[in-house]
């Protein structure tokens, strides 16, 4: 099972080669993916609000509704981007 850092990581890369014509080493995208994990670390009032609305919906059951409240959480910030951009 490839870790999120790693995830992350291979998704950066792909977008520099997309975008630029180049690309990372594992150890340059792994240390931005850390950068952009921590960077996540700490929610927005949005994505809390959203997390909590979720919770309260699926009353937390079982690792399938924890991690529908954290994908609701992450679509949450990337519509945040949507309104500023």
């Amino acid at each position: 099972m490839e870790s999120m850092v790693e995830r992350v990581g291979a998704e950066l890369r792909k977008e520099c080669l997309e975008v630029f014509g180049a690309t990372w080493s594992n150890d340059v995208a792994w240390r931005f993916a850390r950068a952009a994990i921590e960077a996540m670390r700490v929610p927005t009032n949005g994505m809390v609000d959203v997390g909590t609305e979720a919770r309260w919906q699926s009353a937390i059951r079982d690792a399938d509704s924890v991690r529908e409240i954290w994908q609701h959480m992450i679509d949450a910030a990337l519509k945040e981007q949507e309104k500023v951009g």
